[in-house]
């Protein structure tokens, strides 16, 4: 069964179960290509197959929230935090090429401090002005582990406009490679530092709730 966090007014903060997994990795699919191409492609079945198979394999190392309607139940906001080990194959490995022993010995830490967020999703049309407060709500249970760990590098494949949204909102992440379409946006390989966290995470920790 999921999990409940945090009752917020009209939402409520959750921790998933592996018997939700397939579900909220539909919404993720959906609601990026909703958003950034307007439709469906033709293969999002296999697209979400996929995913969700890769998430299966994740679990066990992850945290996955979601932010649900009070109302309907309805999962209206999503993210997943992995602990990273080499066994687990990223998307950002796969898909960009990125090399995660490089970052390590650029950032002189070890691969036992690696994290990676991803299935960051927000129904912006079903939240309207609330939108930004559920996006930081999000974020910050997101970062939690990575921003205890003193030494953590963060990984994540950022939708551009994101991306650049999170500057303005403090978070200094870094370019790791080239972008590449992904869910219909131009996405972006980065990582982010535990002091590329520390700006945003103490603006917002009242918003921490796990």
């Amino acid at each position: 069964m999921d999990n409940p966090i945090h009752q917020l007014p009209n939402y409520s903060l959750w921790k998933i179960s592996e018997n939700s997994l397939a579900k909220t990795v539909r919404f993720v699919v959906e609601t990026n290509y909703k958003r950034y191409l307007g439709n469906f492609p033709c293969n999002m079945e296999e697209e979400i197959k996929f995913i969700y198979n890769n998430e299966k394999q994740y679990f066990p190392h992850s945290c996955f929230y979601v932010i649900k309607d009070n109302h309907e139940q309805k999962i209206i906001g999503s993210i997943r935090i992995t602990h990273w080990t080499p066994k687990i194959h990223l998307p950002i490995q796969n898909k960009f090429g990125v090399d995660i022993e490089s970052i390590t010995k650029q950032e002189n830490v070890s691969t036992d401090h690696i994290w990676h967020i991803g299935r960051f999703a927000i129904d912006y049309q079903t939240l309207g002005k609330s939108s930004v407060l559920l996006l930081k709500t999000l974020l910050v249970n997101g970062f939690q582990m990575p921003y205890t760990d003193k030494n953590a590098i963060l990984l994540a494949e950022l939708d551009k406009r994101l991306f650049e949204k999170l500057k303005l909102l403090g978070i200094h992440a870094i370019q790791a490679g080239k972008s590449e379409i992904e869910l219909g946006s131009e996405t972006v390989p980065v990582y982010i530092t535990s002091q590329g966290l520390l700006p945003f995470f103490e603006k917002h920790k009242h918003l921490c709730y796990v």
